[in-house]
Formats: structure tokens, C-alpha cells, sequence
């Protein structure tokens, strides 16, 4: 079926759809398809051979492997989430990574290093971040936001994920039981 949209311009307003085996047209889904063709494509597939290799495993030391893996990953992950969290920042990874890194920033802007070429990119740095802050930072809302906003969370919702589970159950359950205690006669009949 054509559309005449113009005297230049013909435009296919229907595909050919090829016939199937017994005339009628193709449906989605409808195709037909050689199974040994499939079959031999899914077996020379890495996903397949990968498959393959992992049926013909013994599976018991797959097991004997893979449980002490995922047990050693679940405490390595408690613990690194023990040292992230504290009251005192100074003491959490994150705190003594930026201590680090102030460190090193002070001994390259002070001292004798303050002359020749790192004198050089320091001032080059400054006026970097001078023309950055002035020309991008401070005529972005966004950026200025990121820029402004102190890392510590104030928001009560926030530092109760902060904590992680302990955090949310505290968080979800401070509100029954302040009203349980305030409200002991609702409770008692």
C-alpha cells in the first residue's frame, strides 16, 4: 500500500511481510527456526561452554570453595563498614585518608618546595581554581551545593542509614515506643 504525501515523496505505509510455509503471514514469534542450528550456536557460545564446564565441576568443591569466599567477603565487608562509621571522623578510614591528604598537600605548599617548579604549579593551580570557582562554581546552584554543603549529615534519616541496621531500627522504632510510654492507659485495656 502506497501514500502519496507528495509528487517526490512515496512512502511504505505497510512492510512486506514474507509468506510462511502454508501462505499465510508470519507472526511474531512465528518464525521458523531449525533446532540443531540453535542447539549447536548455544553449545559453541562461551555462556554455553562455560555452562558445560560448570555441569561437568564437581559440585561439592564448588561448594567447599565458594562458602568460605562468601563468608570471608561478608566479614571483610562488616569490618571495613566498622572502620567508615564513628562519631569521631578523625578516626574513620575516610578521616585518615583525608588527614593523609592534607598532609601531603601542606609539606608540597610549604617549606622548600614553595620555590621552583612546584611553586610554579601551585600558582598555576590557584588561578585554576579561582577562574573555576568564579566561572562555573558560583553560577551553578548545584555545584555551589556540592561546594557548600558540609559532608556530616544533619538530616536524622540520614544518619540513621549511616549507621546501617542498627540505624534503621532505632529510626523505624523510636516513634512506638515514645508513644507506648506516653501513652500507657491506650495500652492496658
Amino acid at each position: 500500500m502506497q501514500n502519496h504525501v507528495g509528487t517526490n515523496h512515496q512512502l511504505a505505509m505497510q512492510a512486506k511481510i514474507p509468506p510462511n510455509l502454508d501462505g499465510a503471514p508470519v507472526m511474531q514469534g512465528d518464525i521458523p527456526v531449525n533446532p540443531e542450528i540453535l542447539r549447536q550456536n548455544a553449545q559453541d557460545s562461551y555462556v554455553g561452554g562455560r555452562t558445560k564446564q560448570i555441569i561437568e565441576n564437581d559440585t561439592l568443591a564448588q561448594v567447599a570453595i565458594s562458602v568460605p569466599i562468601w563468608y570471608g567477603l561478608c566479614q571483610s565487608m562488616d569490618y571495613f563498614a566498622k572502620k567508615c562509621r564513628g562519631k569521631d571522623y578523625e578516626k574513620t578510614i575516610q578521616g585518615k585518608m583525608g588527614a593523609w591528604g592534607d598532609g601531603v598537600a601542606h609539606k608540597l605548599t610549604t617549606g622548600k618546595t614553595t620555590s621552583g617548579p612546584v611553586a610554579g604549579f601551585n600558582k598555576a593551580w590557584g588561578q585554576f581554581t579561582t577562574f573555576l570557582s568564579d566561572k562555573v562554581v558560583n553560577k551553578s546552584g548545584v555545584l555551589r551545593a556540592f561546594r557548600d554543603t558540609p559532608a556530616e549529615p544533619t538530616n536524622k534519616m540520614a544518619r540513621a542509614q549511616r549507621e546501617g541496621m542498627i540505624g534503621f531500627l532505632q529510626f523505624d522504632y523510636e516513634p512506638p515506643v515514645e508513644d507506648f510510654i506516653n501513652k500507657p492507659t491506650k495500652y492496658a485495656k
